[in-house]
């Protein structure tokens, strides 16, 4: 079924060519770094609560030493980097948007084991700084529901190569999911509150689980998974959620 761009069920691939460009807008126009990445007017509190919610998710399920090696795959402007110790051995952020990135350098630059990289998440396998890099740890955060499954297929497999082989390794993903039986696709969707069309695939939990299974066949089993708390939500058809894996 379809509403104006917005389509309940099927697998329709969808395009999502002007996602960079809101991003970069909302960087510029927008003073805090938070509310710009989680698409909220500068008024709401709904950024700082689910922040902090997630902040404590991290902290309490994933484990940082300093052999602790991450690769932050839509990073941002940086928002888990500042949850991160400082004492890691290095951190490597990725995303599509160079006005957040160059807030990310920013707020961050006094931290010498702490890199970011303006390029497609899809094609993190091919930057030059991080080519060369391996990781135990790896964020994937608001990503997935700009990537269509072919791409996100062709990242988790490029990921295996780029984790620590047979080494213990976590893998910590949110991403806002359908409550419904079936997916939500946003296809040039008129936002009033962006003023811009708009375009994202709310996946169910369960598809979500189906695409785990590349990591599951590589030792990786599912830890934790958690439901945001209604009350940080702003739709009653989606809600965020986290999943953690890890391999022992």
């Amino acid at each position: 079924m379809t509403d104006n761009g917005k389509i309940y069920g099927g697998n329709k691939e969808i395009e999502f060519n002007n996602i960079r460009n809101i991003y970069n807008s909302r960087a510029k126009a927008i003073d805090s770094p938070l509310h710009a990445v989680m698409l909220q007017g500068k008024e709401s509190e709904l950024p700082i609560l689910r922040n902090e919610f997630e902040k404590n998710i991290i902290k309490d399920n994933l484990q940082f030493d300093n052999n602790s090696k991450i690769l932050d795959l839509g990073c941002g402007a940086g928002r888990v980097a500042k949850i991160l110790p400082d004492n890691i051995s290095y951190y490597y952020g990725v995303d599509f948007s160079e006005e957040l990135i160059k807030i990310a350098q920013n707020e961050l630059k006094n931290n010498n084991n702490f890199f970011f990289v303006n390029t497609e998440v899809s094609q993190f396998q091919n930057s030059g700084e991080v080519i060369d890099k391996r990781f135990n740890t790896v964020f994937i955060i608001a990503t997935m529901i700009y990537l269509n499954e072919p791409s996100i297929k062709a990242i988790f497999t490029n990921l295996l190569d780029y984790i620590e082989y047979k080494k213990p390794a976590q893998i910590y993903i949110r991403e806002s999911i359908s409550l419904l039986n079936n997916r939500i696709s946003l296809d040039k969707f008129y936002s009033d509150k962006l003023e811009t069309n708009y375009s994202s695939i709310y996946r169910t939990d369960g598809e979500y689980k189906e695409l785990f299974k590349t990591f599951e066949l590589a030792g990786f089993h599912l830890d934790k998974e958690l439901l945001f708390p209604e009350q940080l939500g702003n739709n009653t058809e989606t809600r965020q959620k986290s999943y953690i894996l890890k391999r022992k």
